[in-house]
């Protein structure tokens, strides 16, 4: 049933009335939702409910429509896009706005003059079955068809119809070259962008309009300098010959290079005058070009931030680490002046018997899978590009191995074999005294004395707690040794701030900058500019902390380097980000030894960069783990003082680029900070601390020796001891380098916490209480759907089929939380009525009703946590009309960043100041992906689990949200279930799994997530 059926079904007549729906209008703009203010009113309040109301406000809340008196905007960009997550809720989002259908849709483009004439035009025609050609009329994101109907338009089809629309309304003396060849260029990209458009012969070349006009260097035998201009994506090679179309030309707009027209405005044709006419450096003056190309260019004209063709050496292609067997050595891109060792190709270098050839298949198949052009085995990169290659020498070397070849280790040379075998454990040996020296000496670095009465706390606004105080007191220990000891080849680099969540950790890393900038002013030292990389949810947050911190700012200023706030401030115009050059470049390279790619910067940054650069002293740099990876090599070009790395769960797996940048920035000092050091293994924690301090715990082959073989070997019943075990002694062996404390320890005065579930699953279960109203046995359609599914999979398991599980063990989750999310076109509007019958349908649902009530009564607020998007909706939908609420949902979708207009829609943060500062009852649904950082809501005292996260710490970070400084009332947690009748329910089994794996907080190591392979084994044994 369509969603608009199911509202009329559900609504009677009262759907179709046009006075409970929004008008809709097309404009230039885009679509426009109005209504009499009365009712938008009534919508606002709650008073009155509306399907289309509710997802039009759930699009402003994603920054995708703007809210206006009396209604909405929906921009034509956002309407010609893809509305929701896939083609299915994209239609069922349109039917509900009364958008019209898509409709496929030709073009052809018939031209007339030429491209040099002022008489030049294009006529556009759409080409329908039972019309033929028709001209194109459209408005906004809609199309004119015949008989009064209208079709959506798609991106492509909006902006090539736009450029032609533009360049209908310009004069006949506005119609130049460079404009005509202008619209060609803007179809062209149209049609690549989804438009099917016949462009007749305009497709045999590609028109290009260039952002810059950038300076390539090449250096001559003598030492001299000759300078060309450089174009993005086209080589020097090509344009050395066309220069001639241009130079000291009045007129040409365009420079024609093979099969490709380069569109030149009167100033970029100045920049190529003005390359030419400076075009020879004698060697004597290349130090001062170097250093000051403006004094030879000039820089209004032409792109010269560090920018000219300037190689980055050391740059290599990602070489992928497996946990099997990683290799202390590091991949460093960025230092000047190293060249990384070709990668070998023959692989009987490094397979010398079946074990080797075992252990390179299994990585080899985890490097492919991660797109990996060279991986890393027994301290080799290997070249594994030529996958045709490798798959030959591997068949060879198992046809070798298998006909006896190896003799299983029995070598008939038994020198050579005891000498190989000596070898390598002397190596070992010595590898694992280096290690432990290195680790001694820097512990000892790290334990020396620190006199506190040195701190500022006069300068901030806030008492600190005690445990702030020592926390400050710690990093600033660590930095001023850092500073100190700045030029020495073994030093203190950085630490974890690993406090428990909700302990302060951005207050106490703001005040430990400002005692850093404190201790570089009393030596007379520049101060450096800070950075400081974080999820893109707590951006604002940083921003806003430092004017609550502080009671004058130590920071000239703030930038937040993110796209729709100051990213674009500092971007170099017509440069690709850093990663999209190299991944073009790596992937043009036919083999590893065509030398280093060439990378432009793509920030301005360094001093040549003058007024514009982003490293101003002084200054705060906020950005995200997806900026610093675009960018990392103008970030890592940055002489940063300190690196705050929040969240530094995010660099937890070295073999991705963003944690490869974060290990390559340069700085004074990195603090990493996070609450969960560990979320899945204990690799999370050796990666961390090699990022923050090189070396303390040796290489990963010492690191997997050392802490995570004992893991691995422990018998089964004596893993949990054995990690425990293994977690003490690596907060010992981390000694000053990390500092770690729960708000059990350090909060005595915080509200209790206690934790109901609907089902005592363990005989000693101390950690939690039994609520038996929260465990609900499922019955009717619910049951009836789940034990369908239990019997399909019996039928089914048999034929071996790949997938029956997993599909079967997916059902059993959405039948658990209610039937309809097995079924499409659920997505309704709810009357008081229609959200109890909707809640009656589960059983899980049945629970939560009974716990809201308790809650409502109480006056107090609640966070539900649901990760289905679908159920959220609905949940949503139900909630609203029987608590006559108005219940925000922050999900993945929700806007976490307001725009540097200010006119954006709620962000996360302002919905939850509204959810907070409602008196009395309020409920708001959240993801527990979502906010599992940097969200405080401790306007609530409740939260429900009603979809659990697999992952323990996960649901530790979601939960840590209410319980946390600033938490003035005793908090409660509910674990509802959907309970069988008659055998262990998918809820109970996860929930045991959950328990085994439960969080231990006082040692380093968390317990894995659970996995889907663990819940298939129970629930279908």
């Amino acid at each position: 049933m369509s969603i608009i059926k199911t509202l009329r079904t559900l609504l009677g007549n009262k759907a179709s009335e046009s006075s409970d729906i929004y008008q809709v209008t097309a404009n230039s703009e885009g679509l426009l939702y109005a209504t009499a203010p009365e009712l938008f009113s009534a919508f606002e309040k709650a008073q009155k409910t509306s399907l289309q109301h509710t997802v039009l406000k759930m699009l402003v809340e994603q920054g995708l429509a703007k809210a206006l008196p009396n209604g909405f905007l929906l921009p034509k960009e956002v309407v010609s896009a893809q509305l929701g997550d896939s083609e299915i809720e994209d239609i069922e989002i349109a039917n509900i706005l009364a958008i019209e259908p898509r409709q496929k849709l030709k073009f052809t483009a018939q031209a007339r003059s030429f491209t040099t004439q002022k008489d030049f035009s294009v006529s556009l025609f759409v080409e329908l079955a039972e019309h033929g050609q028709l001209p194109v009329e459209f408005r906004g994101p809609y199309i004119k068809l015949p008989g009064n109907r209208h079709a959506r338009l798609n991106t492509g089809e909006l902006l090539g119809l736009e450029a032609w629309q533009q360049h209908q309304e310009l004069t006949a003396e506005q119609r130049s070259e460079l404009q005509n060849l202008r619209l060609i260029a803007q179809l062209q990209l149209a049609k690549d962008s989804g438009m099917d458009i016949d462009l007749k012969h305009f497709e045999q070349f590609i028109v290009k309009v260039p952002e810059s006009i950038g300076v390539h260097v090449h250096r001559n035998s003598d030492g001299s300098l000759t300078l060309r201009p450089s174009i993005d994506s086209l080589t020097n090679e090509q344009l050395e010959s066309r220069w001639g179309q241009v130079i000291g030309s009045q007129d040409s707009g365009a420079l024609r290079v093979e099969n490709t027209i380069v569109l030149l405005d009167e100033k970029k044709r100045q920049a190529i005058d003005e390359v030419f006419k400076n075009q020879h450096i004698p060697k004597e003056q290349v130090k001062n070009f170097i250093e000051n190309p403006s004094a030879f260019l000039d820089a209004s004209l032409i792109d010269l931030d560090v920018g000219f063709s300037t190689r980055v050496t050391g740059i290599g292609e990602l070489v992928f680490l497996s946990f099997g067997e990683l290799d202390s050595e590091k991949t460093d891109w960025f230092s000047d002046g190293l060249t990384e060792k070709q990668p070998i190709k023959n692989l009987e270098a490094v397979i010398k018997c079946p074990e080797d050839l075992q252990r390179f298949e299994e990585q080899y198949k985890a490097a492919r899978a991660s797109n990996a052009t060279v991986m890393r085995f027994d301290g080799e990169s290997i070249d594994i590009s030529d996958s045709a290659d490798i798959a030959q020498q591997l068949e060879n070397l198992e046809t070798r191995y298998a006909g006896g070849e190896y003799d299983g280790g029995e070598s008939t040379k038994p020198d050579a074999s005891d000498k190989e075998e000596t070898g390598s454990a002397k190596r070992w040996t010595l590898l694992l005294e280096t290690a432990e020296e290195k680790n001694k000496y820097l512990l000892e670095l790290a334990s020396r004395e620190f006199d506190s009465n040195q701190i500022d706390w006069q300068a901030c606004l806030r008492e600190p707690y005690p445990h702030q105080r020592k926390g400050v007191e710690w990093a600033i220990s660590l930095i001023s040794q850092a500073v100190a000891q700045s030029k020495q080849p073994v030093r203190i680099e950085g630490a974890l701030l690993a406090d428990d969540m909700g302990l302060g950790k951005t207050y106490m890393s703001l005040v430990a900058i400002n005692e850093y900038y404190r201790l570089l002013e009393q030596h007379n030292k520049t101060l450096k500019p800070i950075l400081v990389v974080a999820p893109l949810s707590l951006l604002d947050n940083w921003k806003d902390e430092v004017a609550v911190t502080f009671k004058e700012s130590p920071f000239t200023d703030i930038q937040i380097l993110q796209s729709g706030k100051d990213l674009n401030k500092f971007r170099v115009a017509g440069v690709d980000r850093e990663s999209v050059q190299l991944t073009e470049q790596m992937n043009g390279r036919e083999d590893s030894d065509q030398g280093t790619p060439e990378i432009k910067y793509a920030l301005h940054v360094g001093q040549e960069a003058g007024l514009k650069r982003l490293d101003m002293p002084g200054r705060l740099v906020v950005t995200t783990y997806d900026t610093l990876r675009s960018y990392q090599f103008s970030l890592c070009k940055v002489d940063w003082g300190l690196v705050f790395f929040d969240e530094a769960q995010n660099i937890k797996n070295p073999n991705t680029l963003q944690t490869r940048a974060a290990k390559a920035l340069k700085a004074d000092f990195k603090m990493l900070v996070t609450g969960t050091p560990v979320e899945n293994s204990l690799a999370d924690f050796w990666c961390l601390l090699d990022t923050a301090q090189p070396g303390l715990l040796g290489d990963w082959s010492v690191f997997r020796q050392n802490w995570v073989t004992p893991i691995v070997q422990a018998a089964a019943e004596e893993k949990e001891a054995k990690r425990i075990e293994i977690g003490e002694q690596l907060r010992q062996a981390t000694g000053a380098f990390m500092l770690r404390r729960t708000k059990e320890e350090e909060l005595p005065g915080l509200p209790v916490k206690r934790s109901f579930v609907g089902k005592q699953l363990h005989k000693n279960a101390d950690n939690t209480e039994l609520l038996e109203y929260l465990g609900q046995d499922m019955r009717g359609a619910q049951l009836k759907e789940y034990d369908g599914i239990l019997s399909g999979y019996q039928q089914q398991v048999d034929s071996l089929e790949k997938g029956v599980a997993l599909t079967a063990l997916a059902a059993l989750r959405n039948i658990s939380l209610h039937p309809r999310l097995q079924s499409p076109s659920t997505l309704n509007m709810m009357t008081a009525n229609q959200g109890q019958e909707f809640l009656s349908g589960s059983a899980k649902l049945i629970a939560l009703k009974q716990v809201l009530d308790q809650i409502q009564a109480k006056s107090e607020k609640v966070i539900i946590f649901v990760i289905n998007k679908r159920l959220q909706l609905m949940l949503k939908q139900a909630l609203d009309a029987l608590y006559n609420l108005k219940v925000d949902v922050i999900n993945g979708d929700t806007k976490t960043v307001e725009s540097s207009s200010g006119r954006e829609s709620a962000t996360r943060k302002s919905m939850i100041k509204q959810f907070e500062a409602k008196p009395g009852f309020n409920i708001i649904i959240m993801s527990p992906i979502a906010a599992g950082v940097g969200l405080t809501i401790v306007g609530a005292n409740h939260v429900i689990h009603l979809e659990r996260h697999w992952n323990p710490a996960k649901e530790a970070q979601a939960t840590d949200r209410v319980y946390r400084i600033g938490q003035e009332k005793d908090v409660c947690i509910y674990y509802p279930f959907s309970l069988h009748p008659s055998k262990q329910s998918f809820d109970e089994h996860l929930a045991l799994l959950l328990d085994r794996k439960h969080l231990l907080k006082e040692a380093v190591v968390t317990s894995e997530p659970v996995k889907e392979a663990d819940v298939i084994r129970g629930m279908f044994s």
